[in-house]
């Protein structure tokens, strides 16, 4: 590793409603905004964050 991140992820306005959303059990979120906004990006981080990654029923074409 040579130091320099390859990513920078800053939180955007509505992360804390999508793990809030995420933790809540029965609830479907949808996403939606221009391309390359970093939605995909929200979205595997909030997983990860919330530790769900075994439980999200589908990630449509998000990669594991």
């Amino acid at each position: 590793m040579s130091g320099i991140p390859e990513h920078t992820f800053v939180e955007p306005v509505e992360y804390t409603r999508l793990l809030v959303a995420l933790r809540t059990a029965g609830r479907s979120i949808v996403i939606e905004g221009p391309s390359g906004l970093g939605k995909t990006t929200a979205v595997s981080k909030a997983i990860t964050e919330a530790d769900l990654g075994e439980r999200v029923i589908s990630q449509g074409h998000l990669e594991k």
